[in-house]
């Protein structure tokens, strides 16, 4: 919506919209729906045998380093940044470009859809960035995605010749053959997703190398074949002696409290209370 708002800076906030109704109801819908739904059902950044065998590795989660509020603002930050670029760079493509074969300019609708497709590759290549598992699930939502845009246009933006839907798609009408049959187009789809993701990529690549967390190091073992348990838990021991984690094999709780405070004063021992416990002179239960 944050490019619905730049464009609204100069149509004098008209009102006018950039995208037509039901590009904008599909969006969340059909179009970037499935790659976080797929992601958060496939994706693992480790196997199960590696967080079985290193339970410390929970602690990430539960000291909130995935989520929190630096998280969310830098992705909320990031997709300002995207869209920003999506806008400001289509508009500058296509400011002398006539994409017409009758020498007639382009548009709003041919510019929103442009914006849009833009939009949706960019989304689904960064959720491709940032899913560590791949399975075929998550191929399917992703490039399937992408397909399903690209049917849409197809379909949808003929659908108003056929007349059987009343005014449905009339402003879109005959735009997806003057999209697929420009070539400035084709070029706007493959660089602009790539000049907004390229700064996620850097910084990801620089991170996961130079400042990488212990699930990276882990992870980067991980992928050694072969790699055995022992080159697995070595990243866990620098991360260790930080005191970063506690010693998860130590028995705490109420079942253990006797244990746990046994140095404290006026405080009996589990095995000093069995010691005192007389099993001569105390009468047994007949279970009667």
């Amino acid at each position: 919506m944050l490019i619905e708002l730049y464009f609204a800076c100069v149509n004098a906030f008209s009102g006018q919209v950039l995208y037509e109704k039901w590009m904008i109801a599909a969006f969340n819908v059909f179009f970037t729906l499935f790659p976080p739904l797929a992601i958060g059902i496939f994706d693992q950044h480790l196997t199960k045998e590696t967080l079985l065998a290193i339970p410390q590795l929970y602690r990430t989660g539960q000291k909130g380093k995935l989520f929190n509020r630096k998280t969310f603002w830098t992705w909320a930050g990031n997709a300002w940044f995207h869209c920003t670029l999506a806008y400001y760079l289509v508009f500058q493509a296509f400011k002398t470009n006539v994409a017409r074969a009758d020498g007639h300019t382009q548009g709003q609708w041919y510019i929103g859809s442009v914006v849009y497709a833009v939009v949706v590759y960019t989304v689904t290549l960064k959720a491709a960035m940032v899913s560590n598992y791949w399975t075929a699930w998550v191929h399917v939502a992703l490039w399937g995605s992408l397909f399903v845009w690209t049917l849409f246009t197809l379909v949808y933006f003929t659908m108003w010749k056929g007349g059987a839907f009343g005014n449905m798609a009339a402003e879109v009408y005959g735009v997806s053959g003057m999209m697929y049959g420009t070539p400035a187009y084709w070029a706007v789809i493959f660089l602009i997703p790539i000049i907004s993701l390229f700064r996620d990529f850097t910084w990801e690549a620089f991170r996961f190398n130079f400042m990488p967390e212990p699930n990276d190091t882990i992870r980067k073992a991980e992928l050694l074949k072969g790699a055995s348990l022992a080159q697995l838990l070595a990243p866990m021991r620098k991360f260790e002696e930080t005191g970063a984690t506690q010693d998860t094999n130590e028995h705490r709780g109420f079942a253990f409290s006797q244990a746990e405070h046994q140095n404290t004063e006026n405080t009996v021992s589990q095995a000093e209370l069995i010691r005192r416990y007389n099993t001569e002179t105390v009468e047994k239960p007949d279970g009667n």
